[in-house]
């Protein structure tokens, strides 16, 4: 079965199938397999960057490291179910941003900035 993209994502096709895999006798699992048909497309050839977040996991306070060079920028934090938690703010002459996870619930969170046109995204684990 092929699978056709929205526009946005260009000329996208993935290839996918469920085949039946015998555990035992009258009894299947059923085995999904997805593959990219087109290496080199534009959704495989969009590059994100990580901070070093450290610690990670933590406990009470995570630090972000920035590059070097940069604008006043906004780091967006979500739940793992899309919702934004807060917005950390970092000036030019910033190389860390603290987020104090004192107050909030353990689980993975998510993060992503935009950084001189080079978008960041990664994970973050609070204890």
């Amino acid at each position: 079965m092929n699978h056709n993209y929205p526009e946005e994502y260009g000329d996208i096709t993935a290839d996918f199938d469920c085949t039946p895999y015998p555990v035992k006798e009258n009894v299947s699992a059923w085995i999904f397999r997805l593959r990219d048909t087109t290496i080199g497309s534009n959704i495989i050839e969009r590059n994100y960057k990580s901070l070093t977040i450290f610690p990670n996991p933590a406990n009470d306070k995570v630090l972000l490291e920035l590059p070097e060079q940069h604008q006043n920028i906004e780091i967006q934090i979500f739940d793992r179910l899309g919702q934004e938690v807060t917005r950390l703010k970092a000036l030019p002459q910033q190389t860390q941003v603290l987020w104090d996870v004192r107050y909030i619930l353990s689980g993975v969170y998510f993060y992503q900035t935009e950084i001189s046109g080079v978008v960041y995204r990664g994970k973050i684990i609070v204890n």
